[in-house]
């Protein structure tokens, strides 16, 4: 860490940064919207697993748009149309000009929503939003103020950000609230700018927020999301009597030297953890667990809570070969951990993607045995699996050995044994007529 940051971390200092009529054609909307929900509602019919929620709008599109939302999406279009055409081409007095003759009813919806569309174009969007701030008769709320926060911040573009926090503040300070915060120390600590960062978490009490434990790990996780771990937990230590700290505090630390892939430091930090008042949790088992795994050196973590079924379940996932699964299960085993279903199910999938014909034959008897199934996650893992290898009569005999025991498949399921059975039709016909 360099030491400047360091002499700043120490201190508390802190300081308030003062500083045409366009119209878009109403049925051009309406076909290009069609064309984008068909073209949608097609591609995920091709895939069943992605089909979601949203494809229940798709018919509902096809009626015209006359509510209050589908209006609103009209008028946001307009706005983000003209401010397209405009861009770099008009003064900011012309495009205020052009806005205001637009004569749009303003309210937090739409402000957000056009906002949300320029995410990627803070100029637009600060400009449409001055005007917006400027107009007579409409309040920005704290929403607004919150997403133009973050496109500013994503651009690194902090006299703007620091002008609109001075606003709020001699506006109304309570539209500084803990979103506000946690947008503000995140831009900042993707910025690399760490004292600005801790700075503005010392603020927080100008703003009439409580300098509590959950708004410090807030400020201990950005910087950590953002590689600044040495920082994040310099701070931890030097903080440790001003706050009364948790494991999670702790884990924010630990996780962060993980993700960095900075193994020695995890292990040290790790020891820190063992030998402090904190009592390791599930969390810190599976954070400190998964970095290990991932540098190929899975060795036992000690401490009086034990990873459970999940955390292994974690391992299980980022096993690369059956032989791995085995070391895995049998550490399991002298844990004292309990199998459960879905563990089960994770060996058998996985076992199954390897081919290991063996092996999937023994998780299944070992499931019975234990009285964890299989249930329908079970044959729905064989049905897919025998029908991605090709082996369409196997899947077939576990497809109707779980219609037999009165379970229900899942749509994507039934679609597949269909698809099964014509392919099976074809293959007998194929040979009846060499007969």
């Amino acid at each position: 860490m360099q030491p400047g940051i360091r002499t700043f971390l120490c201190s508390r200092k802190f300081h308030i940064s003062s500083k045409p009529n366009p119209e878009v054609s109403y049925l051009i909307f309406i076909q290009q919207r069609l064309v984008s929900r068909f073209r949608t509602c097609h591609n995920q019919t091709q895939n069943p697993e992605s089909v979601s929620d949203d494809n229940h709008e798709f018919m509902r599109s096809l009626v015209p748009i006359t509510d209050e939302h589908s209006t609103m999406n009209v008028k946001a279009l307009e706005i983000q149309d003209l401010l397209k055409r405009t861009n770099g081409q008009n003064s900011v007095t012309e495009i205020e000009q052009a806005l205001t003759r637009l004569k749009v009813t303003l309210s937090e919806d739409l402000v957000l929503n056009v906002l949300r569309r320029h995410r990627s174009d803070w100029k637009s969007a600060y400009v449409f939003f001055n005007w917006v701030s400027n107009s007579n008769g409409y309040s920005l709320g704290t929403g607004s103020y919150n997403e133009i926060l973050d496109i500013l911040g994503r651009m690194r573009r902090f006299v703007e950000v620091c002008q609109l926090l001075d606003e709020m503040f001699k506006r109304d300070k309570s539209l500084i609230n803990e979103r506000t915060y946690g947008i503000v120390v995140n831009r900042y600590a993707a910025a690399h700018k760490i004292e600005e960062a801790t700075e503005f978490f010392y603020k927080r009490a100008l703003f009439g927020l409580d300098l509590d434990l959950v708004a410090f790990q807030t400020l201990l996780l950005s910087l950590c999301r953002y590689k600044h771990v040495e920082a994040a937990e310099f701070l931890f230590h030097s903080k440790m009597n001003e706050f009364h700290h948790n494991i999670k505090s702790m884990n924010i630390i630990l996780n962060g030297w993980c993700v960095l892939g900075c193994l020695r430091e995890a292990k040290r930090f790790w020891n820190d953890i063992i030998t402090s008042r904190f009592k390791p949790d599930r969390f810190t088992y599976g954070i400190f667990i998964n970095s290990l795994t991932k540098a190929g050196k899975i060795s036992t973590a000690g401490g009086d809570c034990a990873p459970n079924a999940r955390t292994y379940g974690h391992l299980l996932n980022s096993a690369k070969k059956p032989d791995e699964v085995v070391k895995i299960l049998e550490r399991m085993e002298r844990d004292g951990c309990k199998m459960m279903a879905d563990t089960f199910n994770l060996i058998l999938r996985l076992f199954m993607g390897w081919g290991d014909d063996k092996r999937v034959e023994s998780t299944w008897v070992e499931m019975e045995r234990n009285g964890l199934g299989p249930d329908q996650r079970s044959y729905t893992i064989m049905v897919h699996g025998f029908y991605d290898k090709g082996r369409l009569k196997e899947a077939m005999m576990y497809y109707k050995m779980m219609v037999s025991k009165g379970m229900v498949a899942e749509p994507r399921t039934k679609l597949l044994v269909d698809a099964i059975k014509i392919k099976l039709k074809d293959r007998d016909h194929k040979k009846d007529q060499k007969i």
